[in-house]
């Protein structure tokens, strides 16, 4: 956890490594990430693009009633995708 989350989050360093471990042997697929930005929109901050990294994973944003999903190109704009819910 961020130690200003209103501001900023934090993906748990030990959740993270046990994730793309479970990602690696090929038991769990990780598809991406998500967060919120409770007091914004649904759009990647400038936060998001400093820390984000071109892994291929997806980034969702929930803010303000929305879902966003997001995707980092090897210049590292984000991309936005398309949801669907089925």
């Amino acid at each position: 956890m961020s130690a200003s989350p209103a501001t900023n989050f934090e993906i748990d360093p030990e959740r993270l490594i046990a994730a793309e471990k479970l990602n690696r042997s090929g038991e769990k697929c990780l598809l991406g990430y998500f967060h919120s930005h409770p007091n914004g929109t649904a759009i990647p901050s400038q936060t998001d693009a400093a820390m984000a990294t071109c892994d291929g994973r997806f980034w969702l944003i929930i803010a303000a009633g929305q879902i966003t999903a997001w995707e980092l190109s090897t210049d590292s704009k984000f991309l936005e995708q398309e949801l669907v819910f089925e």
